[in-house]
């Protein structure tokens, strides 16, 4: 079942879709969803356990993140084609929900894009948009779809005909990324991050500012300048 609801303006939104697609590589783009995904849980009172699924098939060379931090609300569906609009919220200081990045994201990793979403027990909602309709200067309407219910409180996005090849051999690479960069959410608990069935685990560093090999360095001397004056 697929029926429309509504359309949601665009207008300007596709020039900056088209801006930031050279400024993206795959763990950019995939750390931004996770962040949304993150302030979502949030935003919607962390009402459960954060799970973020995340499915790279390399033989079909397609994406799907899907996670169960609350869903989107019908009346805040065109945040997810609006990189200049965020809910806005005083409780939390959080990256912003449904900001620039979530959008920047899926528009940088693949020129085919579905996004499924199921706020508790509404409307299961679709907004799906490709490469043709963001190239396209006479479309500024971008429909937006009730379709047959997924999980309550789910978003699932859907990627195919990616801009950039995903590679088996570099999945453990992955892994070892989202578990530094988000050792701090998993450590405390109420939240994993699963990749190919893969449960990521929190990398951490003796100091945490930095990772081993790039220590902070120090360097004494005097710098001149040209009236022959000096400072140590």
């Amino acid at each position: 079942m697929k029926s429309k609801l509504k359309d949601i303006s665009a207008i300007t939104y596709k020039r900056i879709y088209l801006s930031i697609i050279a400024d993206y590589h795959l763990h950019l783009a995939l750390c931004e969803l996770i962040d949304n995904a993150i302030d979502n849980w949030i935003f919607n009172g962390r009402q459960n356990e954060l799970e973020i699924n995340l499915d790279l098939d390399y033989d079909q060379q397609t994406i799907r993140v899907k996670d169960n931090s609350g869903g989107i609300k019908e009346e805040d569906i065109a945040l997810i084609v609006s990189p200049g609009q965020s809910r806005e919220t005083v409780s939390e200081e959080i990256i912003g929900v449904f900001g620039v990045g979530s959008k920047r994201a899926v528009v940088a990793l693949a020129k085919e894009v579905k996004i499924f979403s199921r706020h508790s027990n509404q409307k299961t909602l679709l907004v799906e948009f490709n490469n043709s309709w963001i190239e396209d200067e006479d479309n500024w309407e971008l429909p937006v779809f009730e379709v047959n219910p997924i999980e309550e409180n789910t978003t699932q996005i859907e990627l195919s005909v990616l801009r950039e090849k995903i590679e088996e051999e570099k999945n453990q690479g992955l892994l070892e990324h989202l578990g530094a960069t988000y050792a701090f959410f998993i450590e405390a608990g109420g939240m994993k991050i699963i990749v190919n069935r893969n449960e990521v685990i929190p990398k951490t560093f003796e100091n945490w500012s930095y990772p081993s090999g790039y220590e902070p360095q120090e360097g004494l001397g005097p710098i001149k300048f040209d009236n022959n004056e000096q400072i140590n």
